[in-house]
């Protein structure tokens, strides 16, 4: 019983996380990494795939384009 009420823990705290980085895309939106975390979690492809596009872009303008090209890879 224990493994499965540790299985139940995961599930929960994984939803809390995407309530959480949500959240935290309403605060800022230039959050890179709540962007990465919600696509890792999305089982649609095509949604992940929008989600990481907007994670570049959001990284893209809070580090500013001369630094986001000149570090490219760096990060």
């Amino acid at each position: 019983f224990q493994a499965e009420d540790g299985i139940r823990d995961v599930e929960r705290s994984r939803g809390l996380g995407d309530v959480y980085k949500r959240q935290a895309l309403k605060i800022d939106p230039n959050n890179a990494d709540a962007y990465v975390y919600l696509a890792e979690r999305e089982e649609d492809n095509q949604k992940a795939l929008e989600l990481y596009e907007k994670g570049v872009k959001a990284g893209e303008k809070s580090l500013g384009e001369k630094i986001f090209k000149e570090d490219a890879g760096h990060f």
